[in-house]
C-alpha cells in the first residue's frame, strides 16, 4: 500500500534523457555499470550507491562520470560532516510529530518531464512554538533520500506553502540551517532543481527572503526561485491531477500523503537505520576525502558538527 506514494505511472526518465542529451537507455545503463564497477573495485565506500541516485547524478552532471564520483563521495560521507541532520531517524517520535507541524511529502505523480514535486507546508493548525526549523531540513533530506533510493527522478520542483507562517516562525530561523540546506542540495543532491516555489507568501517575509535565504543559494538556484502571494502558480506549473485536493487539485490531501509517507518510511526503515548508524559512528573521514573537501568551492561554508 505504501508503494502508492511513489506513483504507479511509468517513468519517462529515459525519454527525457534522449530528448535533452541524445543518449539512449543503453548508453545511460553503461554509465551506471561503470560507476558500480568503480565502487566495487575501490575501497572508498562500504556498498554500491543506489542505482537511481546514479541515474539522477549522471543527468545532473551532464554525463561527466568524474563529477558523478564526487557526488557519490559526498553522498556517503555527508552523515559524518552533518551528524545532527543524518542521525535523526524519520520514524523517531520527534520527527513523526513534526511531520504534522510541517508537512513534507512528495506528490505521487510525475510531471510530463519526469519531475517529482516535493510539497511542504507550515500547518496553520499548529503554533509556532511547535515548529523546529532544523527538523524541516531533516525532513527534506529524508524525502530526497527516499526518492533517490526507490524511484527514477529526472528533476524536481520544491513547493513551500507559507499559509501558516507567522512572525514567530521567522524569529526561530537560524541562517546555519539554510547554509546546511544549500550544502546538502548543491554538493550531495547535485543542485538539480526545476523550481523552488513559495506560495501564499506574505509580505512580511520579503526581508527574510532577501537577507537570510537567497544569499546562501548559488546563482543557479536563485534563478529558479518563484514567489506567489496565492496558489495560482500551481495551476500554471502543474496538471490538476498532480496537485493535492487541499489546493483545488485531484491528488490526495497533504494529511493523507503524510500518512502514506510514514508507511513508506517504515518499508525503508533498514535504509535509514544504516544512515543513522553512519552518522553516529566514530569513523574518521579518510585523508582522500578531506583533500576532496578542501578542493570544493564551498568548503569554507561547510558546517562540520
Amino acid at each position: 500500500m505504501s508503494q502508492e506514494i511513489l506513483g504507479t505511472d511509468v517513468s519517462p526518465f529515459y525519454q527525457q534523457v534522449q530528448k535533452e542529451f541524445g543518449k539512449t537507455k543503453a548508453e545511460v545503463c553503461k554509465c551506471v555499470e561503470m560507476l558500480l564497477k568503480w565502487t566495487e573495485e575501490g575501497v572508498r565506500h562500504r556498498e554500491a550507491p543506489p542505482i537511481n541516485y546514479c541515474l539522477f547524478c549522471i543527468v545532473a552532471c551532464n554525463f561527466s562520470l568524474e563529477e558523478v564520483k564526487k557526488r557519490i563521495d559526498m553522498y556517503y560521507y555527508i552523515p559524518l560532516i552533518m551528524p545532527k541532520v543524518y542521525s535523526v531517524h524519520p520514524l523517531s517520535v520527534e520527527l513523526l510529530q513534526h511531520s504534522k507541524v510541517t508537512y513534507c511529502v512528495f506528490l505521487p505523480k510525475y510531471t510530463q518531464n519526469c519531475e517529482r514535486v516535493i510539497f511542504m507546508q507550515l500547518n496553520p493548525n499548529y503554533q509556532p512554538e511547535e515548529f523546529k526549523h532544523e527538523f524541516v531540513l531533516i525532513q527534506f533530506v529524508h524525502i530526497l533520500e527516499l526518492i533517490l533510493q526507490e524511484a527514477e527522478c529526472y528533476n524536481w520542483h520544491i513547493v513551500f506553502d507559507w499559509i501558516g507562517a507567522r512572525s514567530e516562525h521567522i524569529k526561530k530561523l537560524n541562517p546555519r540551517v539554510i547554509k546546511d540546506f544549500a550544502l546538502c542540495f548543491e554538493e550531495v543532491y547535485a543542485n538539480r532543481v526545476a523550481s523552488i516555489c513559495g506560495i501564499n507568501f506574505p509580505p512580511f517575509l520579503d526581508t527574510m527572503l532577501r537577507t537570510i535565504f537567497l544569499p546562501f543559494l548559488s546563482e543557479k538556484l536563485k534563478s529558479k526561485v518563484k514567489i506567489c502571494k496565492n496558489t495560482d502558480i500551481l495551476f500554471e506549473m502543474f496538471d490538476k491531477s498532480i496537485i493535492p485536493k487541499d489546493f483545488g487539485g485531484e491528488e490526495q490531501s497533504l494529511e493523507e500523503l503524510r500518512i502514506l509517507m510514514i508507511k513508506k518510511f517504515e518499508d525503508a526503515k533498514a535504509i535509514f537505520d544504516k544512515i543513522q548508524d553512519m552518522a553516529n559512528s566514530k569513523v574518521e573521514m579518510p585523508d582522500w576525502f578531506m583533500e576532496f573537501l578542501e578542493s570544493c568551492r564551498d568548503f569554507r561554508s561547510f558546517t562540520i558538527d
